[in-house]
C-alpha cells in the first residue's frame, strides 16, 4: 500500500504544474476546468496563498476581460465562463 501512495502522490505534483497556471497580472494561481454538476460548464478556480514555483506563466480569464460570473454552491468558489 506505501508504494500506492507514492505513485499517487508524486503525479498529484505532476499534475498540479501541468494544469494550475500563475497570472502575471493579478498574482493568483488559476486553473480552467469543467464543472459536470452543471452540464460541463467551463470557467476558472483561483488560488490566492498557491505556490507559484513550477506554474506556467499565463494571463487569467479575468485578467483578460472575459465575463465571469461567480458560482458559489460548487464548494469552492468557481467562476463560470458566460458566452456572450
Amino acid at each position: 500500500m506505501k508504494g500506492f501512495m507514492n505513485r499517487n502522490s508524486s503525479r498529484e505534483g505532476v499534475y498540479t504544474d501541468e494544469t494550475v497556471h500563475h497570472c502575471t497580472t493579478c498574482g493568483r494561481c488559476w486553473e480552467i476546468t469543467k464543472l459536470k454538476s452543471r452540464s460541463l460548464t467551463s470557467g476558472y478556480f483561483f488560488y490566492t496563498d498557491f505556490p507559484t514555483y513550477g506554474k506556467q506563466k499565463k494571463t487569467c480569464g479575468q485578467c483578460k476581460g472575459e465575463n465571469l460570473v461567480l458560482r458559489k454552491n460548487t464548494g469552492m468558489p468557481f467562476w463560470e465562463i458566460q458566452k456572450s
